[in-house]
């Protein structure tokens, strides 16, 4: 008796399919992420100056608190100024204020007197009132931005 042979049908593994759904999620969620990135570092310009300040005048602030001596020294008050004038170029104090305030920097800074500690802390809680009053709001910004587009 002959064996009889039969041809076996063998099929060639399939490629794994392509997960379409995924791709577009995942393209979906770079894309947002990205976005909201370039949101965030719009708004930044907006902000980041004056916190920047904000936080140096609270830093002098505590460092005045914690000085023994009666005077404050030229350094500090140089720094502070340069602050005040940054701060003025730019727009984050009203002019009215500014013109005010930098009389009285001028003042403290460039008299070659020597200033109290109680004056310039005074100055300086002042020029962070003002800072803070002048601050934009996320509101406001965004809302500039709609303006702006159209």
């Amino acid at each position: 008796m002959a064996k009889r042979q039969e041809l076996i049908e063998i099929e060639l593994p399939m490629l794994p399919a392509t997960d379409w759904w995924w791709l577009l999620e995942f393209t979906l969620f770079v894309l947002v992420i990205g976005f909201i990135i370039l949101v965030i570092l719009w708004v930044r310009r907006f902000f980041w100056g004056s916190l920047k300040i904000q936080f140096l005048i609270k830093k002098q602030i505590l460092q005045l608190a914690e000085i023994q001596n009666f005077f404050v020294p030229n350094l500090p008050r140089l720094k502070m100024y340069s602050l005040f004038i940054e701060a003025k170029n730019n727009g984050d104090i009203s002019r009215d204020f500014s013109q005010e305030l930098g009389d009285r920097f001028n003042k403290i800074c460039f008299s070659g007197k020597d200033v109290s500690g109680e004056i310039f802390e005074k100055l300086l809680a002042d020029f962070l009132q003002e800072l803070k009053l002048n601050q934009p709001k996320l509101l406001s910004v965004m809302l500039g931005m709609i303006r702006w587009q159209r």
